[in-house]
């Protein structure tokens, strides 16, 4: 007996494994899905049926790692997407050209694997990247021909990183999670970054931005706030998960 029961929908089009998987947020049945070759394919919902848009996003070099679709209202057709290349690009669903889209090249100096974008301040979005760095980026910066550097980059954790979410109440506070066997939760917010430099202290041997670090666990996989218990933390492993809040959530 089949005790898993039977898909509803099954898409084969993929002409390579995928890891990138995400529903819209505004349109119910809506899901992009990215594949190791470097396509990104749009699924919608029509009725109880689901269909495959033919023709896919096609941009990227190299495997796509991450999809995220903005959170921001009127913004429902917007998405972001990270690879392998090393670069980051915000698309528009209702068009395929890559020229179309916003390219964010060399984001990472190495694969960038993860994104999130944050829902209550929405032109912010971090990246984790393999090199073990992650950082925060500006949308509203990606407009213009100068260079695009980010408000923030940290290179504490030495291992690739491989989850990353801004926490759902506050807007300044991001976990991540890295294959050092670390999960750690970090407070950005850039008023009290400036404040602290306008004070003339030294580079800490610990970031004042980092709040916590939760170990026990090997090689973290992916880590989550829990969406209706404020600072409730759940985490996956290559031996374990975790569920867990800190003292002072």
């Amino acid at each position: 007996k089949n005790i898993y029961g039977t898909p509803v929908y099954t898409f084969d089009g993929h002409s390579g494994e995928g890891f990138a998987l995400a529903w819209s947020h505004s349109t119910p049945g809506t899901l992009l899905s990215g594949d190791m070759r470097g396509s990104i394919f749009l699924t919608k919902m029509n009725g109880s049926k689901f269909s495959v848009e033919r023709e896919p996003f096609v941009g990227h070099t190299d495997s796509v790692e991450d999809l995220q679709w903005s959170p921001a209202a009127g913004e429902g057709t917007i998405f972001a997407s990270c690879s392998v290349d090393k670069s980051i690009r915000l698309w528009d669903s209702r068009s395929r050209k890559a020229n179309n889209a916003l390219h964010l090249k060399n984001a990472h100096d190495a694969d960038v694997n993860v994104l999130s974008w944050n829902k209550l301040k929405t032109f912010l979005i971090a990246s984790g990247g393999d090199e073990g760095a992650f950082k925060v980026w500006d949308l509203r910066m990606f407009g213009g021909q100068g260079k695009r550097e980010p408000l923030i980059a940290m290179q504490y954790h030495q291992k690739p990183i491989t989850s990353i979410e801004w926490h759902p109440e506050d807007e300044s506070v991001l976990i991540c999670g890295c294959a050092d066997n670390q999960t750690t939760i970090w407070d950005m917010d850039m008023k009290k970054e400036d404040e602290e430099l306008g004070q003339g202290q030294g580079a800490p041997s610990v970031p004042s931005q980092l709040l916590f670090v939760h170990q026990g666990q090997q090689d973290v996989k992916e880590v989550h706030w829990h969406p209706q218990i404020p600072g409730m933390l759940g985490s996956t492993a290559l031996d374990n998960f975790h569920i867990f809040k800190t003292i002072n959530s």
